[in-house]
């Protein structure tokens, strides 16, 4: 197992950043959020210690890396060509994000709907 140095997004003030870096970090958590539900893994109980953040290697002043870990509860439909069902949705990570204070404006602009492909 590979040791990741670096702070949880819970302990991260990204909502503290520049806009346009706001903006970078929100649509690569959420381009990354779709690739795990397209491979048909189900993450049930998403929280933001889930999520680490080691700094950009190239520029530490740049928005942090992102790693998700902690899938003891995820469910793993291999196999199945509809990837997660339709009863879940990424909308509990969204309202984390939400709820830890990023802007509304930020998350409209670069945190889409779910597609088709997803559930």
């Amino acid at each position: 197992m590979e040791a990741i140095d670096g702070p949880t997004l819970e302990m991260l003030d990204i909502k503290d950043r520049p806009q346009e870096q706001q903006i970078d970090f929100i649509t690569r958590l959420r381009h990354g959020l779709r690739a795990i539900r397209f491979a048909g893994i189900e993450q049930t109980d998403w929280h933001l210690n889930q999520i680490l953040c080691p700094p950009d290697p190239r520029d530490p002043s740049l928005a942090p890396d992102i790693v998700f870990i902690d899938f003891a509860f995820a469910l793993q439909n291999l196999g199945e060509e509809e990837g997660c069902p339709l009863h879940l949705d990424p909308r509990n990570l969204e309202n984390a994000l939400y709820d830890w204070g990023i802007d509304e404006d930020i998350m409209k602009s670069c945190w889409f709907e779910a597609t088709e492909e997803e559930y």
